[in-house]
């Protein structure tokens, strides 16, 4: 399984628009954190997840997770199923997520049903 690096993270930062500064070690623990993880899904998981609440980026923390979440699918085989509303029903989990509404096994359960190989 090909994982995503701190440096990694930091360029789709710049590469959606935004400078790539990073404000606090926040992203460090979660790079850190999901270093351990071994599943596709639970990887990804953590970047949609922690990213977003980790809130390193001046700006850009919400797309830079999601940006994240479809680059390590992407480098690993996988793609998202586009199910009807895709962007709106990503863009709501993804602001849940950000504003502490989202829990996490939820969020792993919708990414399990949504990815395939």
């Amino acid at each position: 399984m090909r994982k995503l690096t701190y440096d990694d993270v930091v360029l789709i930062n710049r590469r959606i628009g935004e400078d790539g500064t990073v404000q606090n070690s926040n992203l460090e623990f979660v790079m850190d954190m999901a270093e351990d993880i071994d599943g596709v899904v639970e990887y990804a998981t953590t970047l949609l997840y922690e990213i977003p609440r980790a809130h390193s980026f001046t700006n850009g923390n919400k797309r830079t997770a999601f940006y994240a979440f479809a680059t390590f699918l992407k480098l690993n085989g996988y793609v998202l199923r586009k199910e009807p509303r895709f962007n709106d029903k990503m863009a709501r989990v993804i602001n849940d997520i950000a504003t502490g509404k989202a829990r996490r096994l939820k969020v792993e359960r919708m990414i399990r049903h949504m990815v395939k190989r």
